[in-house]
Parts: C-alpha cells; sequence; structure tokens
C-alpha cells in the first residue's frame, strides 16, 4: 500500500487532503478524501467526477483519471521502463510488469 499526502495552496490558504492506492491484493484501488478545510471553503470543487467533494474518504478501483493524468506522457513512460529494466539487469529490482502507480510514483 502506498500513501501520499497531496497538498495545493490557493487563494493563499494551504490545502491537504490523504490518497492511498492499494495493490496489495490484486488489482489496483484508490481511497481518496479531501481535507475538512477544503471541503469547507465556499469555492471548493470537485476535482475529478469519480472523487466528488466530501468529507468521507471513499474508494474507487483503479486508479482515477485525476491522478493517472499526471502521470509521465509517452516518452517519460519509454524511459522509466528504461531505467526498470536497467535495474533488473543490474540485479537491484526483480522483473515485473509495470502499471500505472509505478509511472505516477
Amino acid at each position: 500500500m502506498s500513501r501520499s499526502g497531496l497538498r495545493w495552496t490557493t487563494a493563499g490558504r494551504r490545502y491537504s487532503s490523504v490518497l492511498r492506492i492499494s495493490t496489495s491484493h490484486g488489482p489496483i484501488s484508490t481511497t481518496f478524501k479531501y481535507s475538512d478545510e477544503y471541503v469547507e471553503a465556499r469555492w471548493a470543487y470537485s476535482i475529478y467526477p469519480e472523487l466528488p467533494l466530501s468529507t468521507v474518504p471513499f474508494s474507487v478501483p483503479g486508479l482515477p483519471e485525476a491522478f493517472a493524468d499526471c502521470s509521465p506522457d509517452r516518452w517519460g513512460r519509454t524511459l522509466v521502463a528504461k531505467e526498470h529494466r536497467r535495474q533488473v539487469a543490474d540485479g537491484v529490482v526483480r522483473d515485473r510488469r509495470l502499471s500505472g502507480i509505478d509511472f505516477l510514483l
């Protein structure tokens, strides 16, 4: 499981949310929670339709496009895959199929 704190600044205030991505039991699943302060702001908005504005954490299967869109483009993925193959050849990591999370993180 991977956990990330997301932080951003809007209108001079700093906000944070929690993103948990799990691959431990098969397919990728994502749990996301907006910070209470962000949801309470009068100008707050959902960052993606799959991630409705709420103070309650919720889970979705896979990696929502709002986060997948932050991943590298095809050239960036090629570079990450090339580095992975180099690390496999050097015995640093085991060979495996890279997932969307590997490119994001």
